[in-house]
């Protein structure tokens, strides 16, 4: 089967960034096949959305980067775990204490159902990862979860790398934070970026699609083939050939080494860790 067939197939697309269309967001190169797939995806018609972690950056700003380097994009196009994050409380106007960086601010500011508060009238913790993390802000957060506040983790991964203030290599992130939070307080957040339910669930509501329907494509065995356990199909991108250590049940997964629309996908038998 080649990818074109596949995804003639689906009503939706979702498609990763990082490692998948580009070689990260820091200092990013376009992959030549994956400016042929979003030409394609364009040309016939497909509903798709890019499916990121990336939430430090705000959706305009993931747009700026990508389009620099040619991957005509919306930022509606966009789903980042703030994304979820915002939609999990749309609906009802919602006071909101938030730990973030500027692109976490920039995307809450947007919604008028967000309220951004300081103070002890916060119902909801929303942290996401910050660089610039307080212990008073720390403690703060603290102090609202145990008066009964609800815990949104923007994200959920324990550290990643990245760069700032000319200081690069891996930082501690949300996921990490948040489970000092969850630990002292007693309680349990939930967490809104890939490979979490709540992700792929909010992305296929979004863009009004079933599991059934839709494809995931991506190159991560950790989070993007993950979705093959909510019934979607996954396609997992690996350039050098080689083969995930294990494939969950619940669709079809299939490995290609090109997002060409005429590269062909090898389907992958299910298999544990080993």
């Amino acid at each position: 089967m080649r990818l074109a067939d596949l995804l003639e197939e689906k009503r939706v697309v979702l498609l990763d960034i990082e490692g998948t269309l580009v070689t990260g967001l820091e200092t990013p190169k376009a992959y030549p096949d994956a400016l042929e797939l979003v030409r394609y995806l364009r040309r016939v018609r497909k509903r798709f959305a890019l499916a990121t972690n990336t939430a430090r950056l705000s959706r305009d700003d993931i747009a700026r980067v990508l389009r620099r380097v040619g991957i005509e994009v919306s930022p509606r196009e966009i789903i980042t775990p703030m994304t979820v994050a915002i939609e999990l409380l749309r609906g009802k106007r919602t006071r909101v204490f938030l730990i973030g960086e500027a692109g976490h601010i920039a995307e809450a500011v947007k919604h008028e159902w967000i309220e951004l508060v300081y103070d002890e009238t916060a119902e909801v913790v929303m942290l996401g990862a910050s660089r610039d993390l307080t212990y008073q802000q720390l403690n703060f957060a603290f102090r609202l979860l145990l008066r009964g506040a609800r815990l949104i983790v923007v994200g959920g991964d324990l550290y990643a790398h990245g760069a700032k203030y000319g200081d690069s290599g891996p930082f501690l992130m949300e996921g990490a934070i948040a489970r000092a939070l969850e630990e002292a307080a007693g309680v349990r957040g939930i967490r809104t970026g890939k490979p979490e339910e709540t992700f792929f669930r909010t992305a296929l509501s979004m863009l009004g699609g079933e599991p059934s329907e839709a494809v995931m494509i991506g190159d991560s065995e950790r989070t993007d083939l993950q979705a093959a356990r909510l019934g979607v199909d996954v396609v997992l991108v690996r350039r050098d050939g080689r083969e995930p250590k294990h494939v969950p049940t619940g669709a079809r997964v299939f490995m290609t080494t090109s997002l060409s629309p005429d590269a062909q996908l090898t389907l992958l038998a299910p298999r544990e860790y080993s």
